[in-house]
């Protein structure tokens, strides 16, 4: 089973939802590289990002048998929007 994460990739802090497709007879791990806290297991996961920063989350299918596919993504987590500051100029000659 090949393994394709679906969710946002870059946001600001909040929660999030990642899913894969899920298939009879297979768990699923997940893990965030960094966040020793977090694990969760089953088709989709809701991830609290609080802190800025570049995450790796993955997906690691198994059952009874071992382990199977996995897959990652990276995760860019922002606290804030980012600022624009207009610059205005004066046209009139």
């Amino acid at each position: 089973q090949v393994l394709t994460i679906g969710g946002e990739r870059e946001l600001c802090a909040r929660t999030e939802t990642y899913s894969v497709a899920s298939a009879p007879g297979v768990d699923y791990r997940w893990h965030v590289q960094g966040v020793n806290d977090y694990d969760t297991s089953g088709p989709g996961s809701a991830v609290q990002w609080v802190n800025a920063g570049i995450y790796t989350l993955s997906v690691q299918s198994g059952n009874y048998c071992g382990n199977g596919s996995q897959a990652s993504i990276e995760v860019a987590v922002f606290n804030t929007p980012p600022a624009i500051i207009p610059s205005l100029t004066n046209n009139n000659g």
